[in-house]
This record gives C-alpha cells, sequence and structure tokens, in this order.
C-alpha cells in the first residue's frame, strides 16, 4: 500500500524498537549521503518520489507501528515535516513519533515535537537554536541518536527553507504490514554472533519465502 509520511503516523504511532540501531542518516560521516539523499527529496517535492518498502508490525490495540525496515528514511522524514512547518501550522501529529533505543532520544524528540516548543523556532540557525534553548540538556550531546538529529537539521536548513510542509505528500514509501503475513516475533529477535539483529534483508527474505 502506498503511503506518505502524514498519512502513516495519522493512522498510528511509530515507534522505534529498541532492537534498532541509533538513527545514522545525520552521522558527521554519512555527511555526503544524507546531503545526496536530501537532494532526492528536494527534487521529490517537485516531481514525486517513492522510497521503496518500508515494513514493520503493527500492535492494532496501542494504535502503534513498529518499524523493521525504514528507521532511518522515517525519522529524516520527522525532520523535514517538523522543520517545514516552522512559522507556519503546527503538525500534532508528528508529537506520537518516538524511539525505544534511548530514554534520552526519547525524551528529545518529545520535547521537540510539542507545540510550545516548537512555536519558539525559526527556519534560521536551527541546530544552534536548538542547543541554546533551556530545555536542552547538555548530556544529550552525548547521545548519538540526538547528535545526528541536529547534524540532519543543520543540513535540512540549507536545503528546505522554502519548501512547504504539504510538498512532502509526494514522497511516498510501499506500506507492508508484516501482521498480515502471520510472521512471529522471531523476526524481531533473530541476532547474529555479535549480538546485532540480521539485516532486515535478510530477516524479511527469510520469513517471506517461507511463507
Amino acid at each position: 500500500m502506498t503511503k506518505n509520511f502524514l498519512e502513516l503516523i495519522n493512522e498510528d504511532k511509530i515507534i522505534i524498537p529498541l532492537i534498532q540501531r541509533d538513527y545514522a542518516q545525520g552521522r558527521e560521516e554519512e555527511k555526503s549521503k544524507a546531503n545526496n539523499f536530501l537532494t532526492s527529496i528536494y527534487n521529490g517535492t517537485k516531481s514525486g518520489l517513492n522510497l521503496d518498502f518500508v515494513y514493520g508490525k503493527v500492535d492494532e490495540k496501542k494504535k502503534e507501528f513498529l518499524p523493521l525496515d525504514g528507521q532511518q528514511r522515517l525519522t529524516t522524514l520527522l525532520l523535514l515535516h517538523w522543520f517545514t512547518s516552522l512559522e507556519d501550522k503546527y503538525l500534532p501529529e508528528l508529537n506520537k513519533f518516538s524511539y525505544e533505543v534511548r530514554s534520552s532520544t526519547k525524551d528529545f524528540i518529545n520535547k521537540l515535537t510539542q507545540k510550545d516548543i516548537w512555536e519558539n523556532f525559526l527556519k534560521k540557525d536551527i541546530k544552534k537554536s536548538i542547543e541554546n534553548a533551556n530545555w536542552f540538556f547538555l548530556s544529550w550531546k552525548n547521545d548519538p541518536t540526538v547528535v545526528a538529529l541536529l547534524n540532519m537539521l543543520d543540513l535540512i536548513e540549507k536545503k528546505f527553507k522554502d519548501v512547504k510542509v504539504e510538498e512532502f505528500n509526494k514522497i511516498t514509501f510501499e506500506f507492508l504490514n508484516l501482521n498480515e503475513f502471520n510472521l512471529t516475533n522471531e523476526l524481531y529477535v533473530k541476532m547474529n554472533a555479535r549480538g546485532k539483529p540480521l539485516t532486515d534483508f535478510e530477516n524479511f527474505k527469510s520469513n517471506f519465502e517461507k511463507y
């Protein structure tokens, strides 16, 4: 099913589960790749862009989506929607995005997406403004995901100042709810010898072929 970010998060909370890694797209060493990805997104706001598959489990009772693949893209889309909505219309649904990987990451995103916090920012010097805010804990600079989120916002500011949030409706992905395939929780706990999850594609391919 083809969806865009707002369609997905309007339906369910997006919860990045514990087994996932930190947000990597905003790492300093990934800057070149991040810029290329943002350029593709920027072009896609004009001509349309499909970001391939995003899949995971939906908890129907809690109305939560736990992505198995798509964490990085969804997080970047969150930041893009947050930044481009500044000085315009607040998007309360963005507060339905959360990380379970670290409590500091969860707290930072929760704070960033609150209306009273959002209202205090302009599309200028966004990274510095956040770091200087009175609610920003210095300890958060030790959280690699928070650091990466701030780095990505800095890159976003350089490319998307004149983009309207509505233009991201053209950025879509193919959403796949793995519950529909009756897959077990083993998909979420398979680990390799280093104690890291198998790659998303390895897990998906294995279970999909069984199905």
